[in-house]
């Protein structure tokens, strides 16, 4: 009788559960080369190739960026560098707003890369790297002053003061934060700050160009504000320290003189300075003509004022000299007309800060650059409107 054997088949389970184990670890292996050690060494041969083929290098470490699971600070800013060399602003800018925490980043690395930025008049995205290497305490006064001259070319006046305080802080006799301090003070018309400002330069400068040129803003200053006898003891001083009076002290002093009601004598110091045969400047041709209608010759003042129009038709100075040139010449129609017109650019300039105030609390307005751009091509600064345009399109 033949036995029958009761032992069961093995079943195949055991061996699919291997194999996919298998094949699971094989695709985590894969996956872990994809993500984690292939960007790696993306990451290494860009940074090898970074001085050499820059363009290979930015493509190996997008790829790298993008494979990555983990955001890596360090090639994210290899990569702005990169774009930058290859003059890729825009794309910079981009690479630059994902970089979480950029005062990690070696801070005079950022300062060369911001120096190259403003002098390539990207000027919003330089003032962002160089404010992410503000940290650097040995490198801050640089940077300030760099700042500062950012500011001062959008005409962020406000900043410009701070960032100079800032400096004064750490570098008290520097001459030249007084200085910048005291020039945007006299552009305010805000006169106390300014002879404050400008004395304070003249106390701690060694640089005779400097002092020549404060002691012209102080004169100015004070002659603004009504106070002629320290204007003329000021130009008493100008004049005994300088071998060659600059075309602005001959016409500070002219102004002086206007100021005190000498206006022929004013007239003859001018025609001594400037001879027949030279060509005047559109500032001498206003003063010029300011004192021959204060002296009473209108057709005279008339033709100079008109030729200052002609090259600056954005000179508002000029368009109220004319009105009230035309006005006393009882031609109202034409008094009128450049009333109005230097009342819309006293309209556009107070707009102008106005604009400027809300662009530092919302610089990525679009429609506020551009209303700013106009007014700044209006106002005869077509260089200020392209830089503030550049520096948008530069940075977002």
């Amino acid at each position: 009788m033949t036995q029958v054997s009761t032992e069961r088949p093995r079943k195949p389970g055991i061996y699919r559960l291997l194999v996919l184990i298998f094949i699971l670890i094989l695709i985590s292996a894969g996956y872990y080369w994809y993500r984690i050690v292939s960007p790696q060494r993306m990451y290494q041969q860009a940074l090898n190739l970074s001085s050499s083929h820059p363009a290979e290098a930015e493509s190996l470490l997008e790829m790298a960026i993008q494979r990555s699971p983990a955001t890596h600070q360090e090639w994210l800013y290899l990569r702005v560098k990169l774009l930058v060399n290859m003059n890729r602003w825009e794309e910079a800018a981009g690479q630059w707003s994902l970089i979480t925490d950029p005062a990690n980043l070696p801070a005079e690395d950022l300062c060369q890369l911001a120096f190259v930025a403003k002098q390539q008049g990207h000027l919003a995205f330089s003032e962002q790297v160089f404010q992410a290497a503000k940290h650097e305490q040995h490198l801050l006064p640089d940077i300030l002053r760099s700042l500062i001259q950012i500011h001062l070319q959008l005409g962020q006046e406000d900043l410009v003061i701070q960032e100079c305080h800032e400096l004064l802080e750490i570098k008290p006799l520097d001459s030249t934060a007084w200085q910048i301090i005291g020039t945007v003070y006299l552009t305010r018309k805000d006169f106390k700050e300014a002879e404050d400002a400008f004395r304070r330069c003249l106390r701690t400068s060694n640089d005779p160009r400097q002092i020549s040129s404060v002691r012209e803003n102080l004169i100015q200053s004070l002659i603004d504000s009504g106070q002629l006898e320290s204007a003329q003891e000021e130009w008493n001083h100008l004049q005994a320290t300088s071998s060659v009076l600059s075309e602005r002290a001959i016409l500070e002093y002219a102004w002086l003189l206007r100021a005190k009601g000498e206006y022929e004598q004013g007239l003859k110091f001018l025609k001594e300075y400037f001879k027949e045969n030279r060509k005047l400047s559109n500032k001498a041709l206003l003063m010029r003509g300011m004192l021959l209608m204060d002296s009473g010759q209108l057709e005279d003042a008339q033709n100079d004022f008109q030729q200052i129009i002609n090259i600056e038709p954005w000179n508002k100075e000029a368009h109220q000299q004319l009105a009230m040139v035309y006005t006393r010449l009882k031609k109202t129609d034409f008094a009128q007309k450049h009333h109005k017109i230097a009342e819309k650019l006293n309209n556009d300039t107070l707009a102008l800060l106005k604009l400027n105030s809300q662009l530092r609390q919302n610089p990525g307005d679009t429609n506020l650059r551009k209303q700013i751009a106009d007014l700044y091509r209006s106002l005869g600064k077509p260089d200020l409107a392209r830089e503030l345009l550049k520096s948008h399109t530069s940075f977002p």
